[in-house]
Formats: structure tokens, C-alpha cells, sequence
């Protein structure tokens, strides 16, 4: 009986060890910002080093059209996840649910200025995570 009960915890301290993914410790704060000329297509690379994950809590697509500018969308993509979003002739802005859960690992942003005349801005924030086994 006992070397029964010694198998089954055995077995059992494996397979939980084996799915633990550790605590999160804060480690910075994170904030990029990605201005544009224009209506400018941007492809940049997010990379989440080893042993972090990013939580994305925010995202925002600003614009400065100037008097002749012509009113695109503007937006702003993380992996595919549209985190930024602005309809020019309601001025509505979409944002994504956040947040967004990056774990370590390498993502794409796109983004689209949506003017053909004017300034814009990409921004996002966020805090990174220490993962601590």
C-alpha cells in the first residue's frame, strides 16, 4: 500500500511540476512610440526577450490632419490583434480589448498613417514581467 501511495505521488509531483509556469514579477514599465509622415505603412518587430512577458495595456492612433488632408483610417495592428483604430468621418476611436499577453517570443506591428497629408502617431504601453520559476 504505501508503495503504491509513493507511485501515485510520484507520478502526481511530476505532472504538476511539468505545467508550473512561474510568478510574475514586475520589472519596467514599457512605452514606444512610432510617429509617421503622411499615410505611411510601418512593419517594426516587437521582441519579448527570454524569460519576460509583456501585458500590453494600452494602444492609441493619433492624427494632426492638416487643412487639405485626405481622411483615411488610420490603424494599428500587434501580431494581427488590432489594437488601434480611428473612423476619421465619425471620429469613433476602436480599441481592442485589453489587455494584450505577449509572452517571449517575436511579434509583428503594422500600422497605417491614414493621412495623405498631415502628421500621425503610434503609441503603446504596458508592463513587463520577470517570469520567476
Amino acid at each position: 500500500m504505501k508503495k503504491t501511495i509513493f507511485i501515485l505521488a510520484i507520478i502526481f509531483l511530476s505532472f504538476s511540476s511539468a505545467s508550473a509556469q512561474g510568478n510574475l514579477e514586475f520589472n519596467r514599465v514599457i512605452k514606444e512610440n512610432y510617429p509617421l509622415s503622411g499615410s505611411t505603412y510601418g512593419n517594426e518587430t516587437i521582441i519579448v526577450p527570454e524569460g519576460k512577458v509583456w501585458k500590453i495595456t494600452s494602444a492609441t492612433i493619433g492624427a494632426i490632419p492638416s487643412s487639405n488632408a485626405s481622411r483615411l483610417q488610420p490603424w494599428a495592428r500587434i501580431d494581427g490583434h488590432l489594437v488601434a483604430y480611428v473612423n476619421v468621418s465619425t471620429l469613433n476611436y476602436n480599441m481592442s480589448p485589453f489587455p494584450l499577453w505577449l509572452p517571449a517570443g517575436t511579434y509583428s506591428l503594422t500600422y497605417y498613417g491614414g493621412f495623405a497629408n498631415g502628421a500621425i502617431a503610434f503609441s503603446y504601453s504596458g508592463i513587463e514581467f520577470n517570469v520567476v520559476p
